[in-house]
């Protein structure tokens, strides 16, 4: 079959069309791979992490047809011809490796990360792992949500917890971003965005946001006393989690404490994020992590999908290009979200 490979120290993926098709094991199903996402968080990976020493098919972003089971599956909780998402993380997060300064790829072991994932042909994957995805959905749509998709929902519905009525800024009009934004408008928020990118600007507009903000632009805003009640950091580099203290401390603190505004840190970055302790305190700021989604979360999302109440926006390219979609990824030249399909194996 065809799959884009990761080898030790090689920052892009090796395309070979000989790749063995894998063996379901005992509890696991062999999927036809419909489409597969190209995240930045492999852009991450493969500019952080070169030092991994393993060899395998990288791709987190599923979705695709049941193909083989294995012994132990009961073929009668699935349908053959259904599209199913892959959850990457599975139903927890006991998988992840424990904190650390120093993180070692090597402890990480996910789908596509240390697990062949995605970027293939076919893909094996414990069955407890899949996610049915109603049948008005296209499988390059279906397969962001797997990951961008959930990832944006958890982090404005679950972690940041978005009223109707509330002020929101979302920073970073990506793919999650984009998303973010119609999440955040679906759920009642008067939404606003934030973005270096004159066409991301107008994208967030396009999909709801009352405004969109250059960082200049937001800077004059807040010094007149614009703010929001949350913030959705899908960046977080320090000049980011700037922007959006700034843009949340100008909060009024009612007399029951409760209005606090919330910054919420999605985005993958290394850089030391500055908090004064002072500012924070006296202006009720939570500073709080979000890490991709739940079962719960990706099924709720995939209705809100299959209504039209969120409309992703994607490109699908074949499997071979998946180095060119990196070096995009990597120029920061992808407006929304892009994934590759490969070639029919029927």
């Amino acid at each position: 079959m065809q799959a884009a490979v990761y080898h030790p120290g090689s920052p892009t993926l090796w395309v070979v069309d000989n790749y063995d098709i894998p063996i379901p094991t005992s509890n696991q199903v062999l999927l036809k791979v419909k489409a597969c996402g190209v995240c930045h968080s492999d852009v991450f990976f493969l500019s952080q992490f070169a030092s991994d020493t393993r060899s395998y098919i990288m791709g987190h972003e599923i979705c695709g047809v049941i193909a083989g089971y294995g012994v132990k599956v009961d073929k009668r909780k699935f349908q053959e011809g259904k599209l199913y998402n892959v959850l990457s993380f599975g139903s927890c997060a006991s998988a992840l490796p424990k904190p650390s300064s120093n993180i070692n790829i090597t402890n990480f072991d996910f789908i596509g990360l240390g697990l062949n994932g995605g970027y293939a042909q076919y893909v094996a994957v414990d069955q407890h792992l899949l996610v049915p995805v109603p049948d008005n959905i296209p499988p390059e749509h279906a397969a962001v949500m797997a990951d961008a998709g959930v990832t944006a929902f958890r982090a404005v519905h679950r972690t940041a917890q978005v009223k109707k009525g509330e002020k929101v800024l979302v920073i970073g009009i990506g793919g999650l971003g984009l998303l973010a934004v119609q999440i955040a408008k679906h759920f009642g928020a008067e939404v606003y965005a934030l973005d270096i990118r004159p066409s991301s600007r107008a994208l967030a507009v396009d999909f709801g946001a009352t405004e969109a903000f250059d960082l200049e632009e937001l800077s004059a805003r807040t010094a007149k006393g614009f703010t929001v009640d949350a913030v959705v950091d899908f960046v977080s580099t320090s000049v980011t989690f700037a922007a959006g203290v700034s843009a949340i401390q100008n909060k009024i603190i009612t007399t029951d404490l409760a209005s606090g505004g919330r910054i919420v840190l999605v985005g993958v970055s290394d850089e030391n994020l500055i908090v004064n302790a002072v500012q924070f305190i006296s202006s009720n700021i939570a500073v709080l992590t979000s890490l991709y989604g739940s079962r719960e979360d990706l099924t709720e999302l995939l209705e809100l999908v299959s209504k039209g109440a969120i409309k992703p926006v994607v490109e699908g390219v074949p499997l071979v290009k998946v180095n060119e979609v990196l070096n995009e990824l990597r120029a920061n030249l992808v407006l929304s979200r892009k994934v590759v399909v490969p070639p029919d194996s029927a």
